[in-house]
Protein backbone atom coordinates (compact mmCIF):
# COMPACT_ATOMS: atom_id res chain seq x y z
CA UNK A 1 0.00 0.00 0.00
CA UNK A 2 1.28 3.44 -0.89
CA UNK A 3 1.81 5.69 2.13
CA UNK A 4 1.02 9.34 1.63
CA UNK A 5 0.48 11.84 4.42
CA UNK A 6 -0.18 15.56 4.16
CA UNK A 7 1.74 17.85 6.49
CA UNK A 8 0.31 21.30 5.81
CA UNK A 9 -2.89 20.78 7.70
CA UNK A 10 -5.00 23.03 9.92
CA UNK A 11 -8.79 23.49 10.19
CA UNK A 12 -10.90 26.06 8.42
CA UNK A 13 -11.64 29.79 8.92
CA UNK A 14 -10.78 31.57 12.13
CA UNK A 15 -12.62 34.89 11.88
CA UNK A 16 -12.52 37.76 14.38
CA UNK A 17 -13.67 41.37 14.25
CA UNK A 18 -12.94 44.42 16.34
CA UNK A 19 -13.89 48.07 16.46
CA UNK A 20 -11.41 50.64 15.23
CA UNK A 21 -8.79 51.31 17.95
CA UNK A 22 -10.45 48.75 20.22
CA UNK A 23 -8.25 46.37 22.20
CA UNK A 24 -10.55 43.32 22.20
CA UNK A 25 -12.20 41.17 19.56
CA UNK A 26 -15.86 40.35 19.37
CA UNK A 27 -16.68 36.63 19.36
CA UNK A 28 -17.04 35.45 15.79
CA UNK A 29 -17.19 32.22 13.81
CA UNK A 30 -15.59 29.40 11.91
CA UNK A 31 -16.47 28.84 8.27
CA UNK A 32 -14.97 27.52 5.05
CA UNK A 33 -14.90 28.17 1.33
CA UNK A 34 -14.51 25.88 -1.65
CA UNK A 35 -11.33 26.95 -3.45
CA UNK A 36 -10.27 25.12 -6.60
CA UNK A 37 -7.58 22.46 -6.23
CA UNK A 38 -6.83 18.84 -7.10
CA UNK A 39 -9.61 16.60 -5.83
CA UNK A 40 -11.21 13.22 -6.25
CA UNK A 41 -12.32 12.94 -9.88
CA UNK A 42 -16.10 13.39 -10.22
CA UNK A 43 -17.92 10.71 -12.21
CA UNK A 44 -21.41 12.19 -11.89
CA UNK A 45 -23.08 14.57 -9.41
CA UNK A 46 -22.20 13.36 -5.93
CA UNK A 47 -20.19 10.41 -7.26
CA UNK A 48 -16.41 10.16 -7.60
CA UNK A 49 -14.17 7.82 -9.56
CA UNK A 50 -12.14 5.62 -7.20
CA UNK A 51 -8.47 6.62 -7.09
CA UNK A 52 -6.12 4.09 -8.63
CA UNK A 53 -5.44 1.31 -6.13
CA UNK A 54 -2.67 2.42 -3.79
CA UNK A 55 -3.21 6.11 -4.57
CA UNK A 56 -5.16 8.82 -2.77
CA UNK A 57 -7.52 11.69 -3.52
CA UNK A 58 -9.07 14.51 -1.49
CA UNK A 59 -12.55 15.82 -0.82
CA UNK A 60 -14.39 17.86 1.80
CA UNK A 61 -15.28 16.08 5.05
CA UNK A 62 -18.71 16.23 6.67
CA UNK A 63 -17.13 17.26 9.98
CA UNK A 64 -13.59 18.24 10.95
CA UNK A 65 -12.60 18.98 14.53
CA UNK A 66 -9.35 20.08 16.17
CA UNK A 67 -8.27 22.02 19.27
CA UNK A 68 -6.72 25.47 18.80
CA UNK A 69 -4.24 26.71 21.42
CA UNK A 70 -2.47 29.73 19.95
CA UNK A 71 -2.74 32.04 16.95
CA UNK A 72 -0.16 34.86 16.67
CA UNK A 73 0.86 37.37 14.01
CA UNK A 74 4.55 38.28 13.81
CA UNK A 75 6.63 41.14 12.43
CA UNK A 76 9.52 38.73 11.71
CA UNK A 77 9.68 34.97 11.23
CA UNK A 78 9.72 33.15 14.58
CA UNK A 79 12.83 31.15 15.33
CA UNK A 80 12.07 27.45 14.96
CA UNK A 81 11.77 25.26 18.06
CA UNK A 82 14.61 22.89 18.88
CA UNK A 83 14.96 19.93 21.23
CA UNK A 84 15.86 22.39 24.02
CA UNK A 85 14.03 25.61 23.11
CA UNK A 86 10.51 26.63 22.14
CA UNK A 87 9.70 28.78 19.12
CA UNK A 88 10.77 32.39 19.75
CA UNK A 89 7.64 34.56 19.60
CA UNK A 90 9.27 37.76 20.87
CA UNK A 91 8.22 39.67 17.76
CA UNK A 92 4.71 38.22 17.68
CA UNK A 93 1.34 39.47 18.96
CA UNK A 94 -1.46 37.12 20.08
CA UNK A 95 -4.79 36.97 18.33
CA UNK A 96 -5.73 33.98 20.47
CA UNK A 97 -3.90 32.18 23.28
CA UNK A 98 -5.40 29.65 25.68
CA UNK A 99 -3.43 26.86 27.36
CA UNK A 100 -6.64 24.84 27.73
CA UNK A 101 -7.42 25.31 24.05
CA UNK A 102 -10.74 25.58 22.28
CA UNK A 103 -12.27 22.83 20.20
CA UNK A 104 -12.99 24.08 16.70
CA UNK A 105 -15.69 22.19 14.79
CA UNK A 106 -16.04 22.75 11.05
CA UNK A 107 -19.02 21.34 9.16
CA UNK A 108 -20.56 21.93 5.74
CA UNK A 109 -23.60 23.72 7.14
CA UNK A 110 -22.68 25.19 10.55
CA UNK A 111 -20.07 27.31 12.29
CA UNK A 112 -18.76 27.53 15.84
CA UNK A 113 -17.61 30.59 17.74
CA UNK A 114 -13.98 31.39 18.56
CA UNK A 115 -13.97 33.23 21.88
CA UNK A 116 -11.31 35.05 23.89
CA UNK A 117 -9.51 36.74 21.00
CA UNK A 118 -7.42 39.91 21.46
CA UNK A 119 -6.45 42.76 19.15
CA UNK A 120 -2.79 42.89 18.09
CA UNK A 121 -0.95 46.18 18.16
CA UNK A 122 -0.88 48.38 15.09
CA UNK A 123 2.04 47.14 12.99
CA UNK A 124 2.97 45.42 9.76
CA UNK A 125 3.06 41.64 10.13
CA UNK A 126 4.84 39.22 7.82
CA UNK A 127 4.20 35.84 9.48
CA UNK A 128 1.65 33.89 11.48
CA UNK A 129 2.20 31.23 14.15
CA UNK A 130 -0.41 28.60 15.04
CA UNK A 131 -0.53 25.81 17.63
CA UNK A 132 -3.15 23.06 17.45
CA UNK A 133 -3.67 19.63 18.93
CA UNK A 134 -2.05 16.63 17.22
CA UNK A 135 -5.41 14.83 17.19
CA UNK A 136 -8.14 15.47 14.64
CA UNK A 137 -11.65 14.13 14.32
CA UNK A 138 -12.60 13.52 10.70
CA UNK A 139 -16.07 12.38 9.67
CA UNK A 140 -16.32 11.77 5.95
CA UNK A 141 -17.95 9.59 3.33
CA UNK A 142 -17.74 9.09 -0.42
CA UNK A 143 -19.92 7.54 -3.09
CA UNK A 144 -17.85 5.80 -5.75
CA UNK A 145 -18.69 4.86 -9.34
CA UNK A 146 -17.67 1.25 -8.61
CA UNK A 147 -17.59 -0.94 -5.51
CA UNK A 148 -14.89 -0.44 -2.89
CA UNK A 149 -14.26 -2.27 0.37
CA UNK A 150 -13.25 -1.27 3.90
CA UNK A 151 -9.81 -1.23 5.54
CA UNK A 152 -9.66 -5.03 5.82
CA UNK A 153 -12.05 -6.17 3.08
CA UNK A 154 -14.89 -7.22 5.37
CA UNK A 155 -17.59 -4.99 3.84
CA UNK A 156 -18.02 -3.62 0.32
CA UNK A 157 -20.25 -1.32 -1.70
CA UNK A 158 -20.27 1.89 -3.69
CA UNK A 159 -20.50 4.09 -0.57
CA UNK A 160 -17.75 4.09 2.07
CA UNK A 161 -17.58 6.06 5.29
CA UNK A 162 -15.47 6.71 8.38
CA UNK A 163 -16.08 4.84 11.63
CA UNK A 164 -14.59 5.06 15.11
CA UNK A 165 -11.49 2.97 15.74
CA UNK A 166 -12.01 0.10 18.17
CA UNK A 167 -8.25 -0.31 18.69
CA UNK A 168 -5.51 1.90 20.19
CA UNK A 169 -7.92 3.61 22.60
CA UNK A 170 -9.91 4.91 19.64
CA UNK A 171 -6.93 6.55 17.92
CA UNK A 172 -5.60 6.00 14.42
CA UNK A 173 -1.96 7.09 14.45
CA UNK A 174 -0.47 8.78 11.40
CA UNK A 175 2.56 6.48 11.77
CA UNK A 176 1.12 3.07 12.54
CA UNK A 177 1.25 -0.60 11.63
CA UNK A 178 -0.38 -0.96 8.26
CA UNK A 179 -0.24 -4.68 7.52
CA UNK A 180 -2.75 -5.44 4.82
CA UNK A 181 -5.61 -7.51 6.17
CA UNK A 182 -5.01 -6.58 9.81
CA UNK A 183 -5.14 -2.78 9.77
CA UNK A 184 -7.07 -0.72 12.26
CA UNK A 185 -10.63 -0.92 10.96
CA UNK A 186 -11.72 2.71 10.50
CA UNK A 187 -13.88 2.50 7.36
CA UNK A 188 -17.00 0.63 6.31
CA UNK A 189 -18.62 0.23 2.88
CA UNK A 190 -22.12 -0.68 1.70
CA UNK A 191 -25.06 0.70 -0.23
CA UNK A 192 -25.62 3.57 2.22
CA UNK A 193 -24.28 4.80 5.54
CA UNK A 194 -25.59 3.17 8.71
CA UNK A 195 -25.38 3.82 12.45
CA UNK A 196 -21.62 3.15 12.45
CA UNK A 197 -20.96 6.38 10.52
CA UNK A 198 -18.79 8.41 12.90
CA UNK A 199 -15.62 10.45 13.12
CA UNK A 200 -12.23 8.77 13.09
CA UNK A 201 -9.70 10.25 15.51
CA UNK A 202 -6.42 10.80 13.65
CA UNK A 203 -3.34 11.38 15.82
CA UNK A 204 -0.25 12.91 14.23
CA UNK A 205 2.67 11.11 15.87
CA UNK A 206 4.97 11.71 12.87
CA UNK A 207 4.91 13.67 9.64
CA UNK A 208 5.73 10.45 7.77
CA UNK A 209 3.97 7.12 7.47
CA UNK A 210 7.06 4.93 7.73
CA UNK A 211 9.43 6.63 10.22
CA UNK A 212 9.50 9.37 12.86
CA UNK A 213 9.75 12.86 11.35
CA UNK A 214 9.19 15.81 13.70
CA UNK A 215 9.55 18.77 11.31
CA UNK A 216 8.72 19.67 7.73
CA UNK A 217 9.96 23.02 6.43
CA UNK A 218 9.36 24.97 3.23
CA UNK A 219 6.13 23.10 2.53
CA UNK A 220 4.30 24.51 -0.51
CA UNK A 221 0.91 26.04 0.11
CA UNK A 222 -1.46 28.15 -1.95
CA UNK A 223 -3.05 31.51 -1.33
CA UNK A 224 -6.71 30.58 -0.99
CA UNK A 225 -6.19 27.85 -3.56
CA UNK A 226 -5.70 30.36 -6.36
CA UNK A 227 -1.98 31.05 -6.56
CA UNK A 228 0.73 28.47 -6.02
CA UNK A 229 3.30 29.52 -3.44
CA UNK A 230 6.41 27.70 -2.27
CA UNK A 231 8.63 27.74 0.83
CA UNK A 232 5.85 29.28 2.88
CA UNK A 233 4.98 26.85 5.68
CA UNK A 234 7.04 25.18 8.41
CA UNK A 235 5.39 22.62 10.70
CA UNK A 236 6.70 21.07 13.91
CA UNK A 237 5.70 18.33 16.34
CA UNK A 238 5.96 19.83 19.83
CA UNK A 239 6.39 18.28 23.28
CA UNK A 240 4.40 19.64 26.25
CA UNK A 241 7.35 21.97 26.98
CA UNK A 242 6.92 23.63 23.59
CA UNK A 243 10.27 22.13 22.52
CA UNK A 244 10.56 20.01 19.39
CA UNK A 245 9.34 16.51 20.22
CA UNK A 246 12.37 14.19 20.33
CA UNK A 247 11.32 10.89 21.94
CA UNK A 248 14.10 8.52 22.88
CA UNK A 249 12.51 5.52 21.18
CA UNK A 250 9.87 6.67 18.71
CA UNK A 251 7.52 3.91 17.62
CA UNK A 252 4.45 3.19 15.56
CA UNK A 253 1.06 3.38 17.31
CA UNK A 254 2.62 5.62 19.97
CA UNK A 255 2.08 9.30 20.76
CA UNK A 256 5.89 9.81 20.72
CA UNK A 257 5.69 12.67 23.26
CA UNK A 258 3.81 14.85 20.78
CA UNK A 259 1.60 17.35 22.62
CA UNK A 260 0.87 19.92 19.90
CA UNK A 261 1.54 20.83 16.28
CA UNK A 262 3.16 24.21 15.70
CA UNK A 263 3.14 25.95 12.32
CA UNK A 264 4.88 29.06 10.99
CA UNK A 265 3.18 30.62 7.97
CA UNK A 266 5.00 33.16 5.81
CA UNK A 267 2.27 35.50 4.59
CA UNK A 268 2.03 35.95 0.78
CA UNK A 269 1.89 39.70 1.36
CA UNK A 270 2.55 41.62 4.58
CA UNK A 271 -0.46 42.45 6.75
CA UNK A 272 -0.86 45.95 8.16
CA UNK A 273 -3.06 46.61 11.20
CA UNK A 274 -3.83 50.26 11.80
CA UNK A 275 -6.32 52.31 13.80
CA UNK A 276 -8.68 52.04 10.83
CA UNK A 277 -8.62 48.22 10.84
CA UNK A 278 -11.99 46.81 11.95
CA UNK A 279 -11.48 43.07 11.51
CA UNK A 280 -9.19 40.22 10.62
CA UNK A 281 -9.77 36.85 8.98
CA UNK A 282 -7.33 33.94 9.24
CA UNK A 283 -8.71 31.30 6.90
CA UNK A 284 -7.61 27.74 6.34
CA UNK A 285 -9.75 26.21 3.62
CA UNK A 286 -10.86 22.60 4.15
CA UNK A 287 -12.66 22.02 0.83
CA UNK A 288 -10.14 19.20 0.33
CA UNK A 289 -9.81 18.61 4.06
CA UNK A 290 -9.88 14.81 4.00
CA UNK A 291 -7.67 12.37 2.12
CA UNK A 292 -9.04 9.04 0.93
CA UNK A 293 -6.19 6.53 1.17
CA UNK A 294 -6.48 3.23 -0.71
CA UNK A 295 -4.61 -0.07 -0.84
CA UNK A 296 -3.11 -1.80 -3.86
CA UNK A 297 -3.06 -5.51 -4.68
CA UNK A 298 -6.66 -6.30 -3.70
CA UNK A 299 -9.96 -6.32 -5.60
CA UNK A 300 -12.12 -4.42 -4.97
CA UNK A 301 -9.71 -1.73 -3.83
CA UNK A 302 -9.85 -0.95 -0.13
CA UNK A 303 -10.41 2.45 1.47
CA UNK A 304 -7.83 2.36 4.26
CA UNK A 305 -9.00 5.51 6.04
CA UNK A 306 -10.32 9.02 5.69
CA UNK A 307 -7.51 11.14 7.12
CA UNK A 308 -6.59 14.82 7.21
CA UNK A 309 -5.86 16.46 3.86
CA UNK A 310 -4.02 19.54 2.58
CA UNK A 311 -5.03 23.07 3.46
CA UNK A 312 -4.94 26.56 1.93
CA UNK A 313 -4.19 29.66 3.98
CA UNK A 314 -5.15 33.33 3.83
CA UNK A 315 -4.87 36.12 6.41
CA UNK A 316 -6.59 39.43 5.67
CA UNK A 317 -7.81 42.56 7.44
CA UNK A 318 -10.94 44.69 7.13
CA UNK A 319 -10.93 47.20 5.60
Amino acid sequence: MKRSFQTAVLPAFLLASFAAQSQTYDASDISFSAFAKTACTPNSPGVVTPPRAGDNCNLQPEVQQVTLYRLFVCTTKPTAPTSSTAANLTNCAPLYSNSAGQTITVTKTATSALTGTTRPANATYTHAYVEISPSWQVKAKATFSSAMSDSNGTTSGTQCWSIANAANNGNLFNWSIRTQGSMDLVTKCGTTTDSTYAATTIVTNSFDGSSFVNAVTNAPISNGGTTSLTNKLDTYLLASSGFLATPGNPAVNNANSVSKIGAVLTLPTSLTISSATTGMTFSVNNSMGTQIATQSGVNPSRVSFFTTGPADFTLTTTP
